[in-house]
């Protein structure tokens, strides 16, 4: 849980936060409690200041602050204060070249989804991140939000987490379905559909304007984002394993 983290604040090693938790300190408002001289005079001061700034930032929902001070895995515990201003996202696009366009976006958010289609209403889809506070993608760095920027030429300010790089140091590499199936997560709605096929159910769509093309594509879309909410939440639990006390996240849809 991320009051009972203490890594994040600068002087502070692992190893000291490990000392820290022995000694029975396991949330900050407990650092009060400790002995002074647990750690040098001047590291007990700086910590003090920077658990008061640390509160001010939780209180002010300023997810950033703490993103800026995790390494990865632990960016993701984030999550367990902020899981209900977190949107997952998930764009498909006509192809990977620089020319490509995105035809569809997927956001899932306060458990629901909310698909936006070119031509359609994707000029919408800036709206539905009005009262979000944390961005979850998977590869978004590299791949949703540069097609993101260059569709509504717009830097998304929203802070973003990218679980591609969280789960690599949990020992998952590969892409998000490698990851899905190495966690013993199914998939039940687009089974054996990748990249590929939803850009030639785009462009069958676009050619013929068939309905259940298009429906096809946005199911998997959904999909996406469906997947990357677990995998964000098994990311959470796996990387609350090293500390001594956590709460489990649960998904915020159980069910499909």
């Amino acid at each position: 849980m991320l009051t009972a983290s203490f890594s994040c604040f600068s002087g502070l090693s692992s190893s000291s936060e490990q000392k820290l938790w022995e000694l029975g300190c396991l949330s900050w408002d407990q650092f009060e409690y400790l002995p002074d001289k647990t750690l040098s005079r001047k590291k007990m001061k700086d910590v003090r200041l920077q658990i008061d700034q640390a509160n001010i930032a939780l209180k002010a929902g300023m997810t950033d602050y703490f993103l800026n001070r995790f390494a990865n895995p632990y960016k993701i515990i984030v999550l367990e204060k902020f899981q209900k201003e977190t949107a997952s996202i998930d764009i498909e696009t006509t192809g990977l070249r620089r020319e490509a366009q995105v035809t569809s976006i997927a956001v899932l958010k306060h458990g629901k989804v909310f698909l936006y289609v070119k031509n359609i209403n994707l000029s919408n889809f800036l709206e539905s991140l009005e009262d979000i506070n944390l961005i979850i993608t998977y590869n978004g760095t590299r791949f949703d939000l540069p097609f993101i920027r260059k569709c509504f030429k717009i830097d998304l300010t929203i802070p973003h987490l990218d679980l591609l790089s969280v789960l690599k140091q949990l020992g998952y590499t590969g892409g998000q379905k490698q990851c899905e199936a190495r966690l013993g997560l199914d998939r039940g709605l687009s089974p054996g559909l990748d990249g590929r096929d939803a850009i030639r159910l785009w462009e069958s769509w676009q050619r013929h304007q068939i309905q259940s093309d298009l429906n096809q594509l946005l199911l998997y879309n959904a999909e996406d984002v469906f997947m990357l909410e677990k995998l964000a939440v098994h990311s959470y639990n796996l990387a609350m394993k090293k500390f001594p006390i956590s709460l489990r996240l649960k998904s915020s849809i159980p069910g499909k």
